[in-house]
């Protein structure tokens, strides 16, 4: 007898199945035989992979709170660690080299397993020859963003580069040497973020800190794992809890810590920059400039 070998086509994996191997499978749940199909029949169900694990980005502009972001990502998540041979030796933080990022995305097997990445990554910056804000176009990678508000990360910075960088400068100087463009390079940070017709997860410091259990809650809800209130609440506990034995890289941390460091000029020169930036509506205790006393203009710090 002749037999004629037609080709079956799956809806799932658009893959072509001999019709001869209907003689291997006398059990098929259907009359319309897949490749999924031939596997059950050998193999058993196949294993479940969880569609909402990922890659998860914890992406901040310097001295934002990314730190305490990746912390309640790590609490939220628990991920897998990252390889060995993909991690940035300075980073105490989980974080990918740029260079090992496309080997990663290749190579590691994150539909398994979620994966937490810290970086300080803008949306234009190009990696291997693509944009970062192009990652936002796959489904297995989330990438969550948060905004602070931009007087209180330059205090924080200020104290960074006295600490860090051997800075020896009053408040005063270092705003007006360092600080107004430390301030450019925040707003070109969330500005490219805020282009394109995908957007990260974008949450506020200060809404962290007003109410951290809501916060993570809310992280939870966009990673799709559940997470009851009394779990919210350990994760609290336990992120308190590192910020007074002192791990990691958690600071004063406290929302409005720019007050007993900001003049009325200082106010006032931010004020003139981020407005030109889009950006006001962030910055709810700016106020309209007097006349400037830094003498720096905005047209001045783009072309810095």
């Amino acid at each position: 007898m002749f037999f004629s070998f037609s080709l079956s086509e799956s809806k799932k994996t658009k893959n072509v199945v001999p019709f001869w191997l209907l003689i291997f499978c006398p059990t098929p749940r259907c009359g319309h035989l897949t490749f999924d199909d031939f596997w059950f029949c050998y193999h058993g169900p196949p294993i479940a992979i969880d569609p909402h694990l990922m890659l998860i980005i914890c992406n901040g502009a310097m001295k934002s709170g990314s730190s305490w972001f990746c912390h309640m990502l790590l609490l939220i998540a628990e991920p897998e660690p990252i390889p060995e041979n993909f991690q940035k030796e300075t980073w105490n933080a989980p974080a990918i080299t740029e260079d090992g990022l496309i080997e990663f995305l290749e190579l590691v097997d994150f539909r398994n397993a979620h994966y937490v990445s810290k970086s300080h990554w803008m949306a234009d910056q190009k990696i291997s020859g693509f944009m970062v804000k192009d990652l936002l176009d796959r489904d297995d990678i989330a990438i969550f963003n948060n905004y602070r508000d931009l007087k209180d990360v330059l205090v924080s910075k200020y104290f960074h580069d006295k600490k860090l960088n051997s800075i020896d400068l009053d408040f005063d100087a270092w705003f007006k040497k360092l600080g107004m463009h430390f301030a450019a390079r925040i707003i070109d940070y969330h500005k490219g973020w805020q282009k394109g017709r995908r957007q990260p997860h974008l949450f506020h410091y200060e809404d962290m800190l007003a109410d951290p259990v809501r916060t993570v809650l809310q992280i939870a809800e966009a990673l799709h794992i559940d997470l009851a209130h009394g779990e919210a609440l350990n994760i609290i506990a336990e992120i308190d809890q590192a910020r007074r034995e002192g791990q990691g890289t958690f600071r004063k941390g406290i929302a409005g810590d720019w007050k007993n460091h900001f003049t009325p000029d200082h106010v006032a020169s931010l004020y003139e920059l981020v407005e030109a930036s889009g950006l006001l509506s962030f910055e709810k205790d700016l106020v309209p400039p007097r006349p400037l006393m830094t003498g720096i203009s905005t047209k001045t710090l783009s072309q810095a």
